[in-house]
């Protein structure tokens, strides 16, 4: 049966004014949200009077009006994006311990207080590579070995694997593997017949038939890795907390040599820190869950997280598909604290191989983040609950809006009856935009070397700079397109195109040896050709607009050659070579990730 130690700590239900777990001010929350969002609306307001006034030579007509309309989505995310990075800027220049004024629950954990809680680690898979699956599960046991607490720990294999094949693998490496994944604790292997709720009823399955049996869960997805340090560190943590129910920790990128993947994990290990340390401070106990790598106490979770059917036609209705969120939500609203943890931990997972892949999973966030907005009636969320949901689907209201905005100031620039607008002013505001959403980045990167062990460990300071050049080209000639695929996509699903919502959950192609030019043309073929129509049309009525929509343009007609290069692992090898794209877990490489890549289990 499930047990909780003790908490030392005040309880919630004697001490209204702070949060479940008593260790921080429910006061000084509020006054954080305020400051963010007061600051995010002001500004955005700032930039729409801006673009009104660019606009407003002769009145503001019809065209002007639905450009306006379609920029608040954009506008609204760029300057929340700032305005994170500045509370983040400010948090690692000028507070001693930055994690300890987001995340309280961090510290405190050490002594010598054995862990008692039970835990089962959860590996879910469905019609993964076994090999890389177990390679990985083994590794983690093995690590977690060295620690005191290993035997507080049981593996479980959750597959919802629908190939023969791939199942008969998985069930053969875990009969052979078995001994070396339970070690001194025990291991499990358990296949749905059906894949019924996706990820989230697998967990689901988990929970009702095995819940009762442990007081903790650590989710792993079939790419994740977590040293045996850090999963004691976490399960300690919970343990010292008992209305704490979910802790997330920080995931850094792992393996990957093309050159998309190293431009990828370059960026994300540069710029995640700052990104969730900013999300720490302001939603505090009301975080965010990303799925995996993270501990969720199963009682509560048990009780309060049971998802509902989302009542609507299809695409989006049925199960719920981003789970993660609205479990995060509930058990937020049930009186526990979801608290991510932002600082850098032995905690890992892969990034797509190809920029296709990366689409289409962009593509399949979009289609979970949509279902948010059915479920914002909940009555069991709290208001934190509800805005956390709303500004995850207005994320995704950002490509179309983009889509839109982009055809509307095409149509503005042939538009004859219209006054002429100010260009300079007009290229200002644009160079303006660029900088407010680059800024997270240029934060993150002066993050990166003062909380990871300086430039050395992304190559020397040369190495460094270059590098955050690259990944800025990159990003810059990258975002074009897959805002273009998504958008289309949230179109798509706003009409009812797209039906198959079983095509959601399906293993990606982690280790793919590039992209052949017709696997791209497949892919990029929609922007490639809205790229060029946009260029003909506007060197034939409007050659002057050129310049100012030449890198939108370059991104979207050159998206299938771009795919093709980055997706080359030569390309990705040369550069590592020449010291480039280097991240501390190339030139500080933790035991477990060598381990990982060490073993074969043909």
């Amino acid at each position: 049966m499930s047990r909780d130690v003790p908490n030392d700590r005040p309880d919630a239900a004697s001490n209204p004014e702070r949060t479940p777990a008593g260790i921080q001010a429910r006061r000084s929350i509020v006054v954080r949200r305020i400051v963010v969002f007061t600051a995010t609306a002001t500004l955005t307001i700032g930039v729409l009077a801006w673009l009104s006034m660019i606009l407003s030579p002769g009145g503001i007509g019809l065209l002007d009006a639905l450009l306006l309309l379609s920029t608040i989505a954009p506008a609204a995310w760029i300057v929340f994006l700032f305005v994170n990075a500045i509370v983040a800027f400010y948090l690692f220049m000028f507070r001693s311990d930055p994690t300890q004024a987001t995340t309280p629950v961090a510290r405190g954990s050490e002594g010598t207080e054995e862990l008692s809680l039970r835990t089962a680690i959860l590996m879910t898979v469905r019609n993964e590579d076994p090999a890389r699956v177990f390679s990985r599960l083994v590794a983690i046991r093995e690590n977690l070995q060295t620690t005191t607490s290993s035997a507080q720990f049981d593996v479980f294999v959750l597959s919802d694997t629908d190939q023969p094949e791939i199942a008969a693998t998985e069930e053969e490496l875990f009969q052979r593997l078995r001994p070396q994944l339970a070690g001194d604790a025990a291991a499990y292997y358990r296949r749905r017949d059906g894949n019924e709720g996706f990820k989230a009823g697998n967990i689901r399955d988990f929970v009702d038939h095995r819940g009762e049996d442990y007081d903790l869960m650590l989710c792993l997805d079939a790419d994740s890795v977590m040293s045996g340090a850090a999963i004691g560190a976490h399960a300690m943590i919970m343990q010292r907390h008992p209305k704490l129910g979910l802790l997330q920790s920080l995931i850094f990128p792992a393996a990957g040599e093309p050159l998309f993947t190293r431009l990828l994990r370059f960026g994300s290990q540069c710029t995640v820190r700052t990104h969730y340390l900013g999300h720490a401070w302001w939603q505090a106990d009301a975080g965010p869950f990303g799925g995996h790598n993270a501990f969720v106490r199963v009682a509560p979770f048990k009780t309060h997280c049971r998802l509902p059917q989302i009542a609507a036609r299809p695409p989006l209705g049925g199960p719920v598909l981003g789970h993660d969120h609205v479990e995060a939500a509930m058990l937020s609203a049930a009186g526990y604290e979801v608290r991510l943890l932002p600082e850098p931990t032995e905690s890992w997972e892969d990034h797509p191989a190809t920029a296709a892949e990366f689409a289409l999973r962009d593509q399949r966030w979009g289609r979970c983040n949509m279902q948010y907005a059915y479920l914002l009636g909940l009555p069991e969320l709290t208001g934190m609950n509800r805005f956390h949901l709303a500004h995850l689907f207005t994320l995704f209201l950002v490509p179309p809006a983009v889509l839109f905005c982009a055809l509307l100031a095409t149509l503005k620039t042939v538009d004859s009856d219209a006054p002429e607008i100010d260009s300079g002013e007009a290229g200002l505001f644009f160079l303006t935009l660029l900088a407010l959403s680059l800024a997270p980045k240029l934060v993150g990167y002066v993050d990166a070397v003062r909380s990871q062990g300086g430039a050395a460990v992304f190559g020397g300071w040369a190495a460094y700079l270059f590098s955050t050049v690259l990944e800025i080209v990159f990003t810059v000639l990258q975002a074009p397109a897959i805002l273009f695929l998504t958008g289309m996509s949230i179109i798509a699903l706003w009409l009812g195109f797209e039906k198959r919502n079983g095509s959601v959950w399906m293993a990606p192609a982690r280790d793919a040896d590039g992209l052949s030019w017709p696997q791209a043309w497949r892919v990029f073929w929609p922007p490639t050709v809205f790229g060029a129509g946009t260029t003909l049309f506007l060197a034939a009525f409007a050659p002057a607009a050129l310049p100012w929509f030449a890198p939108g343009l370059l991104g979207l007609i050159f998206a299938a050659p771009f795919a093709v290069v980055t997706g080359s692992r030569k390309l990705g090898l040369a550069l590592r070579r020449s010291g480039l794209l280097l991240i501390p877990a190339e030139t500080r490489p933790h035991e477990i990730l060598e381990r990982v890549k060490r073993t074969t289990l043909a």
